[in-house]
């Protein structure tokens, strides 16, 4: 009789244990979801991974451009204290600075042609399939300038045909790094005035 019993509440034990087993681990586990803390929840007080950055005061000096190439002999123009002059390309001259000051900047000794320049910007967008996008902001003949939107961040750039004294010549920013801010595309543009030859 009393195998027969255990018989009959056999069945009762393993739906009990299963259904109050199944129940409990599912209570364990809700707890421990609502106990852990979300990953990807922000912090209240974590600053924003988008909010923008006030730029770093940079000092200003002038700058000898003849060590970059014979053809800028006499000339100066205004970089970061810490930047260096070196050449750029063909008879070109750049005053480049660390991250911390975020400044690259070149002069070429004659003009650039801005049409062909913009078509060959967004032949390289297009092959980025999507990764990079270009807005420009500005087109005339003096001058181009653009956005660059891709791989996680904006950049600015451009070029402008100028003369300083009797000669012509090119200014830009490195377009193949980009400038991070407003400010500091201000900052590269007054730097561009700057160019004159002295003596």
């Amino acid at each position: 009789m009393q195998k027969i019993h255990s018989f009959l509440a056999l069945p009762l034990v393993i739906a009990l244990a299963a259904c109050g087993g199944d129940a409990k681990k599912t209570d364990v586990k809700a707890d421990a979801k609502a106990e852990a803390p979300k990953a990807d929840a922000p912090k209240a007080d974590a600053p924003k991974a988008d909010a923008p950055k006030a730029d770093a005061p940079v000092e200003m000096i002038e700058h000898d451009l003849a060590s970059a190439d014979p053809e800028w002999a006499g000339w100066v123009a205004k970089g970061p204290k810490e930047g260096k002059v070196m050449q750029d390309g063909i008879k070109g001259a750049r005053i480049a600075a660390g991250r911390a000051a975020g400044f690259d900047l070149a002069f070429a000794p004659k003009h650039t042609d801005l049409a062909t320049l913009k078509e060959s910007l967004e032949k390289g967008a297009s092959a980025s399939e999507g990764k990079l996008k270009l807005t420009f902001t500005t087109e005339t003949p003096e001058a181009l300038e653009w956005t660059a939107d891709g791989y996680g961040a904006v950049k600015y750039n451009f070029v402008r045909n100028m003369k300083a004294g009797d000669r012509e010549v090119t200014c830009k920013n490195n377009y193949m790094v980009g400038i991070a801010s407003q400010e500091s595309l201000a900052r590269h543009k007054e730097a561009c005035d700057t160019l004159q030859k002295k003596g």
